[in-house]
């Protein structure tokens, strides 16, 4: 039977969610990673009442999330290998993300939409960058969940530019170090700066601590709304300026244009938001920031008036190709030069 498509996006589809999100945070596809386990010891590792476990994954395995044998013992399905916290392709952490954070503040958007406030902020009193500062292992979370949600897009970038003439790049925002580190194993001439707060850039050190590109890498804490004393030719941002609103983005962006010199670049690496009406990831991404947040997915001519009033002239917009994308089948490279010293 086809169901009514609005009923299904309002019904089906959030259940189906839930339902697979707390699979995840019941770490049922890791008790299911060594083999078959019966309804019974599955519930006992899960530590719930095995009614209850049934329950859950009746509907999940009607959908092939999960699977039984013909001696109705509890299987992984392919689907569900991603779920595996050792899956190279895991996406535990993003369900985890959601877990832990009542799903990022979701149930909060009508309030958000009146307000102009974030349904993150109006869930848990404080914005999500300042709730992962004060919870390191959201925090740690929050690292695995973005090499998770965009990792596709990293062989894009470190492809789509040529980074053959940069001698000095900072990755602001860098996080755990997951776009710096592949674009030095492309570029053996080229140093590195990870640039973050001072919890991520620890968590980034120990994480890196045998990677072979590690004494390429210089580790410098900060805060991007203060000036940023390092210095590079090529600064890059990824997924960081859409985080923020049109102010702090501009304050953002005139800080990189300051480190890099007159003669520098500043990369912003996000999805650009098409002017028609045709579907595309960005314009949800957009919402998700909207709620999340606080910040914007924005148009090729938004981009080119936030740069203009940070002291940037929108020199050239790159479309990346991602393989095997999980957000967008591209990604842009806007790239930034300075007008003024």
């Amino acid at each position: 039977m086809d169901r009514d498509p609005v009923y299904e996006s309002i019904t089906f589809d959030l259940w189906r969610s839930k339902c697979l999100v707390a699979a995840a945070e019941l770490s049922i596809a890791d008790h299911l990673a060594s083999g078959p386990l019966s309804l019974d010891e599955l519930a006992a590792r899960c530590d719930c009442p095995a009614q209850r476990v049934m329950r859950l994954l009746r509907p999940l395995i009607g959908e092939g999330f999960f699977s039984r044998n013909q001696a109705g013992e509890y299987c992984n399905s392919e689907k569900t290998e991603r779920l595996r916290s050792d899956h190279p392709q895991t996406l535990l952490p993003i369900a985890l993300q959601f877990a832990w954070t009542r799903d990022q503040g979701w149930w909060k958007v009508a309030d958000s939409v009146r307000t102009g406030r974030t349904g993150y902020q109006l869930e848990f009193g404080q914005e999500l960058f300042e709730h992962l500062a004060d919870n390191e292992k959201l925090a740690a979370n929050f690292d695995r969940a973005m090499t998770a949600l965009y990792s596709a897009e990293t062989d894009g970038i470190v492809h789509g530019f040529n980074f053959g003439d940069v001698e000095r790049l900072m990755d602001v925002g860098g996080g755990n170090g997951s776009t710096l580190v592949p674009i030095l194993q492309q570029y053996d001439h080229l140093q590195g700066v990870l640039f973050d707060q001072d919890h991520v850039v620890e968590r980034a050190k120990e994480a890196l601590a045998e990677s072979p590109v590690f004494d390429r890498i210089e580790f410098q804490t900060g805060d991007f709304f203060a000036p940023i004393e390092h210095r590079a030719d090529t600064i890059m941002l990824r997924h960081v300026i859409h985080d923020w609103d049109w102010d702090d983005s501009q304050t953002i962006l005139r800080h990189c244009r300051d480190s890099v010199g007159p003669d520098g670049q500043v990369l912003v690496v996000e999805m650009v938001v098409p002017e028609d009406d045709r579907p595309h990831p960005a314009k949800w991404l957009d919402a998700v920031m909207m709620i999340v947040t606080g910040g914007w997915e924005r148009t090729e001519e938004q981009y080119r008036e936030l740069f203009d009033g940070a002291g940037l002239r929108l020199d050239r917009v790159i479309s990346a190709t991602v393989p095997h994308a999980r957000v967008s089948e591209t990604i842009e490279i806007l790239v930034g030069k300075p007008t003024t010293a």
